[in-house]
C-alpha cells in the first residue's frame, strides 16, 4: 500500500469531518458477516472523528472569546496546535 504523503494532515475540523464521513461510508460497503467487528470499529472511529471535530470547534470558539495573552486561551490554542 502506497502512501499519498509523508507529512500527515493536521486534525483540523474539516479533516476530522471528512474522515468521519469516509469511514462511515466505507463501513456501509462491508457485507461479509466475518467483517462485522471491523465494521463496528470503523463506525466507532467515524463517531470519534466527528466528536473530535465538534470539540475542536468548541475549543476554538472558547479560545477566541478569551483575551489575547490569557493563560487559558494560550493553553486551548496549544491543544489545537495553534499559537497564541
Amino acid at each position: 500500500m502506497a502512501t499519498d504523503s509523508i507529512t500527515p494532515k493536521p486534525f483540523d475540523i474539516e479533516t476530522l469531518n471528512a474522515l468521519a464521513v469516509r469511514l462511515d461510508d466505507r463501513a456501509d460497503e462491508i457485507t461479509q458477516v466475518t467483517l462485522h467487528d471491523l465494521e463496528q470499529d470503523i463506525r466507532t472511529a467515524a463517531r470519534v472523528a466527528s466528536e473530535m471535530a465538534r470539540w475542536r470547534f468548541a475549543l476554538a470558539e472558547l479560545a477566541a472569546s478569551l483575551p489575547a495573552g490569557n493563560f487559558a486561551r494560550n493553553e486551548l490554542l496549544a491543544l489545537l496546535g495553534r499559537e497564541g
